[in-house]
């Protein structure tokens, strides 16, 4: 853990790594690094159907590979040609490097989706029971702004809902029940332009029918919703700073806790948990924000830390909210604590 001395107190320094919580991912990421794809094979091998892991873990790692002038997937795939998870892997490499040049507006944006698309769907020929495929093809319905993929265009079959892919959403429901990385891509898809929908139409929809349990991260889905809104609003509008503490937003982030995994475990999204210790906060639930923050220690992610700062491109700004806010929060339930604990002496009569 990164620590250091404050004045008075220990002090903490946020680190934010992509592997969270999950060890085995952190280390697999190392020896991506050094440009050494065997411990990445050994790692998705070990992963098994445990569908969410094995999806967490491939886009954790594929968004490394995709930033690298090194194609250590592609040194895979020479030395195993046969390789199932190989070529997940590299569907899931090329949509990332897709999605980076949308969101860059570059001129080979279009070759870069249709080369991922073809991708995606030569690995769910090889692999048509793995749900990650499909939800790397998913992924990319962000990118179909005109129109020119009917898949990701498709009616939801109920009127408060935009067109999407529907039929994707549904067939990886069919292969992993509960996705938090479906729902979120699905949460970006029906809010693209084009759509017309509010960002939380899908989200509300999500928590009309989601329950504790198994769709615990799709109850999640409603916090990221009223960032997103927050965000494009540009904190300019004094009711949103106040939405996370009216219903129904107030009620969906307390469904969100009492559902919530408050463990350190590789299955549980540090991002995630980030994003519950804010809402509970702009809720004014700063005791059990601390909860979620004593569990983060110095687990950190820029987002939502950075929209409630002067310049949200600023890591550092970022960092400092999020110690702002965390120091409150521990403040009070340390404080709650106390309060609990009955004086020493003799009980009374």
């Amino acid at each position: 853990m990164a620590r250091g001395r404050g004045v008075g107190e220990e002090s903490m320094v946020p680190v934010y790594h992509p592997a969270g919580f999950d060890g085995p991912l952190r280390t697999a990421l190392e020896e991506m690094e050094a440009a050494r794809w065997a411990g990445i094979r050994d790692l998705l091998h070990a992963t098994g159907r445990d569908w969410d892991l094995r999806t967490s873990r491939s886009q954790v790692l594929a968004a490394a590979a995709a930033r690298t002038d090194r194609d250590v997937v592609g040194a895979w795939l020479y030395e195993e040609p046969d390789s199932v998870d190989g070529h997940v892997m590299h569907a899931r490499v090329l949509v990332q490097r897709a999605l980076h040049a949308h969101r860059r507006r570059q001129a080979n944006t279009a070759a870069l989706v249709e080369a991922a698309r073809a991708s995606c769907l030569h690995a769910h020929e090889r692999a048509p029971d793995d749900p990650v495929p499909l939800i790397a093809l998913l992924a990319l319905g962000v990118t179909d702004v005109h129109f020119r993929y009917p898949d990701y265009w498709q009616e939801a079959g109920e009127l408060m809902l935009p067109p999407g892919p529907w039929g994707l959403w549904a067939a990886i429901w069919q292969r992993h029940p509960y996705s938090r990385e479906a729902g979120h891509q699905m949460l970006r898809c029906v809010t693209r332009p084009g759509t017309g929908a509010a960002p939380n139409a899908f989200a509300r929809w999500v928590t009309s029918w989601a329950r504790p349990g198994k769709d615990a991260a799709l109850l999640m889905l409603p916090l990221y919703a009223a960032v997103d809104i927050f965000h494009h609003d540009g904190g300019r509008d004094p009711l949103l700073r106040r939405q996370w503490n009216r219903d129904p937003l107030r009620r969906d982030v307390l469904r969100a806790y009492d559902s919530a995994d408050l463990r350190v475990d590789a299955h549980v999204s540090v991002s995630d948990l980030n994003y519950l210790a804010h809402a509970m906060f702009c809720a004014q639930e700063y005791e059990k924000a601390g909860q979620v923050f004593a569990v983060l220690d110095c687990h950190f992610t820029r987002a939502p830390w950075a929209y409630h700062t002067t310049d949200p491109s600023q890591d550092a700004l970022a960092a400092h909210e999020f110690l702002r806010v965390r120091g409150i929060c521990l403040y009070t339930a340390r404080r709650a604590r106390a309060q609990d604990i009955p004086p020493p002496g003799p009980a009374r009569p």
